[in-house]
């Protein structure tokens, strides 16, 4: 029955089937070199891209911490103290006073001194028993009166006095004390009104608000690593004279001498931490005018539209550090080309060291502005 298909033309069908197995062994050899050869100029790519250097990311600046403020001065109602971080009381719905009522608290969730928005700090009026604490004065603190704050990267933030205000605790204003500011400011929190046993709070809150009227560097370069700054000038070796004899307390003045608009300082036997004024000139003054003496240990020079703000200042405040003091004569601690014109000289503050208790007072000094 089958012996009629053995042979299909001139192959039987076991030859073409015989044909058809080489032929496919064949096409898949040929697809399987040119497979290899494809992966292999591609692999060949891929190592090459490997070896050629890949760009470094650019570094993410660290940004600068937060500053916290350690410390606060309130001259006109004796207060130098420490200032510790506080959060808030979620019973009384206020934020948090020190334990200690020496002390006195930061709102560590508000803004930081010196940055636009308000800082609050907060403190007890009195202590069980009636005993005034730290904050039992600042009913005295008027419009105007100033306040200092220290933070824990060498920098005092000076406070003027813009608002003096008691709020009823029921109605306290804390969008106003807690929130957003295009100001610098610093609001004092404390109890005022009369006691309520029942409720065993005080009626009302003092708030005296400070906006940021100065900001200065205390401890920064030394003279040798400022010299490498292009407006610092080979300092002149410290010249000394007699006092002006009308002159009453200390003072900086201006003189011209030898062609330089020299300016001398004069403590009056006080021992001065830093010194901080502003020079006015009738022309351009820049950085690279001025030439400081080796009075101090450094200085920050900073430009501003009319003039110069210099700082002087000691870096080391140890108990075995020499501040500036003139005795009873002056120092010549700067000099400028005469070519700059007359100089006024203006905002002359002085950071005062006490030997005896060992804190600095912060004080203005008159200028004694001559003639050309």
């Amino acid at each position: 029955m089958f012996s009629s298909i053995k042979k299909i033309g001139l192959f039987s069908w076991k030859q073409i089937l015989l044909i058809n197995v080489i032929l496919i062994v064949i096409i898949l050899t040929v697809y399987g070199f040119i497979f290899n050869s494809e992966v292999g100029r591609y692999n060949s790519k891929t190592v090459k891209l490997a070896q050629n250097p890949v760009a470094s990311p650019t570094p993410t600046p660290t940004p600068k911490p937060t500053p916290i403020p350690t410390r606060i001065i309130i001259p006109k109602i004796n207060v130098d103290t420490q200032v510790v971080q506080v959060g808030f009381d979620a019973e009384t719905e206020e934020m948090e006073v020190p334990e200690d009522a020496s002390q006195v608290g930061w709102y560590m969730f508000g803004d930081a001194p010196g940055k636009l928005g308000s800082s609050v700090f907060s403190g007890h009026l009195d202590v069980p028993g009636g005993a005034p604490a730290v904050f039992y004065n600042l009913r005295n603190l008027q419009i105007g009166d100033t306040f200092e704050v220290y933070n824990d990267q060498n920098e005092v933030l000076i406070y003027k006095v813009i608002e003096a205000t008691d709020y009823p605790l029921d109605n306290f204003p804390k969008e106003k004390i807690y929130g957003e500011r295009d100001i610098s400011q610093v609001a004092l929190v404390t109890c005022s009104g009369y006691w309520n046993p029942a409720a065993q709070l005080y009626s009302h809150r003092r708030v005296v608000i400070g906006q940021l009227n100065a900001l200065n560097q205390l401890a920064a370069v030394s003279v040798r690593e400022a010299k490498s700054e292009q407006y610092w000038q080979e300092p002149f070796a410290e010249a000394i004279y007699p006092r002006v004899e009308e002159a009453i307390g200390p003072y900086l003045r201006s003189e011209v001498i030898d062609g330089m608009m020299t300016i001398f300082l004069a403590s009056d036997g006080q021992d001065f931490q830093a010194i901080q004024f502003d020079l006015l000139a009738q022309n351009t003054l820049s950085k690279q005018d001025i030439i400081i003496s080796q009075s101090f240990d450094s200085c920050e020079i900073e430009e501003k539209s009319n003039g110069l703000r210099v700082t002087l200042f000691d870096v080391n405040q140890d108990e075995n550090d020499q501040s500036f003091n003139s005795q009873n004569n002056e120092v010549k601690i700067a000099a400028l080309p005469v070519s700059i014109g007359f100089i006024k000289i203006e905002n002359v503050l002085v950071w005062v060291k006490s030997k005896e208790s060992k804190t600095l007072t912060t004080t203005y000094i008159s200028a004694i502005n001559q003639g050309e």
